[in-house]
This record gives C-alpha cells, sequence and structure tokens, in this order.
C-alpha cells in the first residue's frame, strides 16, 4: 500500500490569496481559469512517488468537524485533480478504467484536525 495525504483546499491567486474547497459546489461553478489554476497547484501533502500499470485506490474523508457532509462532493474533485497528477508524474499511463480497476471510499470524524483532508491509499496490483 502506498499512502499519500491530499488536500481539500488551495489557495490561489498572486495578489489576493484566495482559499477554495476542493468540492463539486465550487467545482460546478468555477470560472475554467480558476479550475485550471488549481488543478495546476495541486499537489498531494505527503507521498511518494511510484511506477504502475493497475491499481485500486482507497479514499478516506477526514472531517474536521460534525458538520454532516456529502463524501462524494469531496471526493469525485480530489480524485480527479490526484488521478491527472498520477498520470503527469508518470505513476501510471493512463486514468481510464483500465489501469484504475476500483475505488472505495470512507469517513471518519476527527475533531482534533485543523481542517478537512482526504488520504488515498494506493494497492498496486501490476
Amino acid at each position: 500500500m502506498i499512502d499519500f495525504e491530499l488536500p481539500c483546499y488551495i489557495e490561489i491567486g498572486t495578489r489576493k490569496r484566495r482559499k477554495l474547497s476542493l468540492n463539486m459546489n465550487w467545482y460546478r461553478n468555477a470560472h475554467y481559469q480558476q479550475l485550471n489554476a488549481a488543478k495546476r497547484q495541486f499537489q498531494p501533502v505527503r507521498g511518494e512517488l511510484f511506477k504502475a500499470e493497475q491499481i485500486q485506490i482507497h479514499y478516506t474523508l477526514h472531517l474536521a468537524t460534525k458538520r454532516k457532509t456529502d463524501l462524494m462532493n469531496w471526493v469525485s474533485i480530489v480524485d480527479k485533480f490526484f488521478c491527472d497528477w498520477l498520470v503527469n508524474n508518470g505513476c501510471l499511463p493512463d486514468d481510464n478504467y483500465r489501469h484504475i480497476t476500483g475505488y472505495v471510499c470512507s469517513v471518519l470524524q476527527d475533531s482534533s484536525l485543523p481542517e478537512n483532508k482526504i488520504t488515498a491509499n494506493i494497492e498496486v496490483i501490476a
């Protein structure tokens, strides 16, 4: 298993920094320039590069509050950015179903965290 810690928030902008939540609510309303800037800036907080042909990914959303939230609102956007990051860094040839064969998603509530985060555990199959 290869572990990555992924951000749920990204700061963009040069003069006026804006902290964006990487979730579906922001993504559907964002201007394409914001989307491109966020995608360029997206990078795992921790994790080691690897090379594989097939993987499975287990995402865990770590919630810093007791507020109710939709798991896939967070995981869907972070997954898109993370899979593109894996391909751009040579870990996978592509991010289609032949190379990413499955997903598992879960939620943990941890009020000791300063903000939400997502961890990705990658199982290399081939």
